[in-house]
């Protein structure tokens, strides 16, 4: 205690919100954070809602704090420290793209499927030849090529390949 007496103030902080868009999502409603934070403190990345549909050909990725993706993303059940003025995020789409498989002069059967959907880099897992499948005459499997002369990159059954813009075509690689 000091002579003459103490006393002390309030100091107050300006306190902030988190709002989250769905930035094109659609089929149900955005998190809501009724919490308030200060400049700094962490705030916990909510979870996609179930129900909300991405917009055509896209997947979630989680939020960003620009609604072009060109912000900070943050996953669900990451944290983002609070900002001056408050933040909001936006869910984040990312084009998803398909792997193809071609023959390439093989016969009796059907070239491998793949109903997943890929954003770019991400791995993909060659398949395996179908059992059945007849390799053109006098040549053998020698795994799967980007390109169809065998001149791109060749991957084994199995082993990953990167997902690339537009999509990934594999062609079955034949040697003598």
């Amino acid at each position: 205690m000091v002579r003459g007496g103490l006393t002390l103030y309030a100091k107050w902080a300006t306190v902030y919100s988190v709002t989250y868009n769905l930035n094109g999502g659609t089929g149900g409603s955005a998190p809501a954070d009724s919490n308030t934070y200060t400049i700094g403190q962490n705030v916990t990345a909510a979870a996609l809602p179930a129900g909300i549909t991405p917009p055509g050909g896209r997947r979630f990725a989680g939020w960003n704090t620009r609604s072009n993706g060109k912000g900070t993303t943050v996953q669900p059940g990451r944290t983002i420290a609070m900002v001056r003025g408050g933040l909001t995020l936006y869910a984040k789409w990312a084009t998803v793209y398909s792997v193809t498989y071609n023959l390439n002069g093989g016969t009796g059967g059907s070239a491998p499927a793949d109903s997943n959907t890929y954003t770019i880099g991400q791995n993909v897992t060659a398949a395996a030849l179908p059992a059945g499948i007849t390799p053109p005459r006098g040549r053998r499997f020698a795994g799967w090529n980007t390109r169809s002369n065998g001149r791109g990159t060749t991957v084994q059954p199995g082993r990953t390949i990167a997902m690339v813009r537009g999509g990934l075509t594999l062609y079955a690689r034949w040697r003598f």
